[in-house]
């Protein structure tokens, strides 16, 4: 029972327990804001914004596997051109 008083009284002073109430409030302030946005969408804009969303996922994952096909290509022909 102690510890919990001392560390309480800890974060209350070191003011780390202000910043972790601090976050939360950002955190709700910010999903309200968001939710107030898609609410206001469409069905055909959420699904725009969705598929928009999937694209980029996609082509990030697609570009990172082709530069590193070409980088691996590149690595072997020039190991193969020195040996």
């Amino acid at each position: 029972m102690y510890d919990k008083w001392v560390m309480g009284r800890t974060i209350a002073r070191t003011g780390y327990f202000s910043a972790i109430v601090g976050a939360g409030t950002i955190v709700r302030r910010t999903w309200r804001y968001v939710n107030g946005l898609v609410s206001r969408l469409t069905l055909v804009q959420r699904f725009a914004l969705v598929s928009l969303v999937i694209l980029i996922f996609g082509a990030l994952i697609i570009g990172r596997y082709v530069g590193e096909e070409i980088e691996d290509g590149v690595v072997a022909n020039s190991s193969a051109i020195t040996a």
